[in-house]
């Protein structure tokens, strides 16, 4: 992971609606916008905004060309804003029960098969809560950094 730190250019935000939920129960805010070249794509967990020449420093990875931040603060407004920690982790904690009773469930159908069912719901807990260290990772990055620059001045 490394961190990124800029003049924001050609700023856009948007919202998705994954699954296409109705009332705004699913709405996530997406932001895309460039330092120097480089395109960055931040997808924070609450409303965050980002415009050109705001001052930016992410943390996060790049593939194939698109920068992909988890954690940004946004140094001209004092906002700062990463992929989400608590839900990823409440959804780690959630499927684990959830999978071991439905593969219960599922063992009086299919016998000893319904263990691999189970196997699944560990892999995406564990999914999860990789996603969680990911952000929490790139947010201690951030205010690790921010605290140095802060105590320089």
């Amino acid at each position: 992971m490394k961190t990124l730190e800029g003049t924001a250019t050609h700023s856009q935000t948007s919202f998705a609606i994954p699954g296409g939920g109705e009332n705004g129960a699913g709405v996530r805010n997406i932001c895309m916008f460039r330092i120097n070249l480089q395109q960055i794509e931040f997808r924070p967990c609450r409303p965050f905004s980002i415009a050109d020449g705001d001052l930016v420093r992410i943390a996060g990875n790049e593939k194939n060309g698109l920068f992909r931040a988890y954690a940004c603060v946004n140094l001209t407004s004092g906002q700062r804003a990463h992929g989400g920690i608590w839900g990823s982790i409440f959804s780690a904690a959630a499927l684990l029960p959830f999978g071991l009773f439905f593969s219960l469930i599922l063992s009086l159908i299919l016998g000893s098969w319904a263990w691999y069912a189970f196997l699944i719901f560990i892999g995406l807990s564990m999914s999860s809560l990789l996603f969680a260290l990911r952000n929490f990772g790139a947010s201690r990055m951030l205010s690790s950094s921010t605290s140095r620059i802060t105590q320089g001045h």
